[in-house]
């Protein structure tokens, strides 16, 4: 029971961080790091099914919101994502082709001119990258300190 405690906290908390800083972060021709996806792609092999479910629904959520998409376009991005990232047989170096995927995905769900989603996705691979880098070592060294694998 502690265990699952441990693990909400630290997944709410990681979650309101991460939205907070892709906000408030600079941008990058008009994108800022994708931080909440790749916290739910850093956050997927650690957890159990369901809680990994749970992150990227509301993970999705702030991202939703963030970037005013229609509701569900980035939750269900988002979940697909987690479960691929769970996965054992699947590449982690293969993990950063989902950033540009998640914004071709994006751009095919908004409902206004669709702009340069070509250009987004192309800068969204480095970008994608350092964000999973970034996630991969907090998690990392915040999670040994909350005690989230105990």
């Amino acid at each position: 029971m502690k265990d699952e405690f441990v693990q909400f906290v630290f997944v709410v908390i990681a979650i309101v961080v991460s939205a907070a800083a892709e906000e408030l972060l600079p941008s990058f021709f008009g994108m800022g790091l994708p931080l909440l996806l790749a916290l739910v792609i850093a956050v997927a092999p650690r957890l159990n099914v369901l809680p990994v479910v749970m992150t990227s629904v509301g993970a999705g959520a702030f991202e939703d919101a963030l970037s005013a998409l229609p509701p569900m376009t980035a939750v269900c991005f988002f979940v697909i994502a987690a479960l691929l990232a769970r996965r054992d047989g699947f590449p982690r170096v293969f993990l950063v082709a989902l950033f540009p995927v998640f914004e071709l995905w994006s751009g095919m769900c908004i409902l206004g001119p669709m702009g340069d989603v070509f250009a987004r996705a192309l800068v969204s691979i480095p970008l994608g990258g350092a964000a999973l880098a970034i996630q991969f070592l907090a998690v990392d060294r915040l999670g040994r300190k909350a005690g989230i694998d105990e």
